[in-house]
């Protein structure tokens, strides 16, 4: 081929090699829509089907975790478990476990008809009609509940040491008492530095007053 004949056709091989990398790299092409399957693998344990880009759109894309969640399945708990370290640790932190003991030296002192139980789940208290308010409490924990011989709670103690009111502990903590209020359970609040014979003394005005009849 002479030299003018190549420079004649120059121009069209060029033109032609930009137009296949342009196809190539910046066209996104069929085997681009490929990319997310279109349902997952049996493996997950759903099969349900993959919610495509584009298609439903306000909805997130489901990823294999959302589409088999651990929470509700047994056998992959168990898995976890058996793969798993476990370490013990203690119940409480320090402060915590010198009021339940402060608490129950103390009522040994104003009566042997109750006990002293500590971080007592809220939601094993006390029910309530409206799930709204019950989901509100259920999760929360007392650091001391003092239970009459029925088993019902008589009374509650919770601590507020120096490094307490951090974050929502306000809210969290008026959320408690108005629960407790509600419910006709005596609060006793202890601050850092209380003294035991003003532990006492609120014990004995707590259980007089939250003193519930006897079941039948």
């Amino acid at each position: 081929m002479t030299a003018s004949a190549l420079t004649d056709v120059l121009p069209y091989l060029l033109g032609a090699t930009v137009f296949l990398f342009v196809l190539k790299h910046l066209i996104p092409g069929k085997a681009a829509s490929n990319e997310y399957p279109r349902q997952y693998p049996r493996a997950y344990g759903s099969g349900r089907k993959f919610i495509p880009f584009g298609k439903n759109k306000g909805r997130r894309s489901r990823s294999p975790k959302d589409v088999s969640t651990d929470r509700d399945n047994p056998n992959r708990q168990i898995r976890h478990i058996l793969n798993a370290d476990f370490v013990r640790q203690p119940f409480m932190n320090r402060e915590e476990y010198a009021v339940y003991m402060a608490t129950r030296d103390a009522l040994r002192s104003v009566s042997n008809r109750y006990h002293v139980f500590p971080q007592a789940p809220m939601g094993e208290l006390f029910k309530s009609r409206c799930q709204v308010a019950f989901k509100a409490i259920n999760t929360k924990r007392l650091d001391v509940v003092i239970v009459d011989a029925w088993g019902r709670a008589a009374a509650a103690v919770e601590y507020h040491g120096g490094g307490h009111f951090q974050g929502n502990a306000i809210q969290r903590d008026r959320i408690k008492k108005c629960a407790l209020e509600r419910a006709g359970i005596p609060l006793i609040e202890l601050y850092e530095g209380f003294e035991r014979g003003d532990l006492e003394q609120q014990l004995r005005a707590a259980l007089k007053a939250g003193a519930a009849p006897a079941a039948e």
